[in-house]
C-alpha cells in the first residue's frame, strides 16, 4: 500500500481534505489502515509543492469519518482492481439496441 498523505480537514459536504506531497488522478480509490475503502480522490487542489486531495467519501456515518481526522491514508492498486472486478455483474452488461 503505497501512503496517499493526512487527513486535514474535513468540509461540509463530507468530503476529506487531505495533505499529500504529489498530485493524484481523479477517481484513485482511497483506504485506510485496515484496507477498507474510504472513497476516491475527486481533485488536486494548491501548489505544486504541496498539493491537497479532495477526497468523497463513500457510505461511511459522519461519525466514522471524524476518527480519520489525522490519519494516515493510503491507495493500492491490488485492492483497487479487486474491488472494480467485484462490482462488474449483471448491472453492467451489454446495452441493448433499439429495434428500428
Amino acid at each position: 500500500m503505497k501512503s496517499l498523505g493526512t487527513v486535514n480537514d474535513m468540509n461540509h459536504k463530507g468530503e476529506l481534505l487531505v495533505k499529500t506531497s504529489e498530485a493524484h488522478r481523479p477517481g484513485t480509490w482511497v483506504f485506510d489502515r485496515r484496507k477498507i475503502k474510504i472513497g476516491h480522490v475527486v481533485k488536486t487542489i494548491g501548489p505544486v509543492a504541496s498539493p491537497y486531495l479532495i477526497v468523497k467519501v463513500s457510505d461511511i456515518p459522519e461519525s466514522e469519518r471524524m476518527h480519520l481526522l489525522n490519519n494516515e491514508i493510503f491507495s493500492d492498486k491490488e485492492l483497487e482492481s479487486k474491488f472494480r472486478n467485484k462490482k462488474r455483474g449483471s448491472k453492467h452488461g451489454k446495452k441493448k439496441r433499439r429495434p428500428r
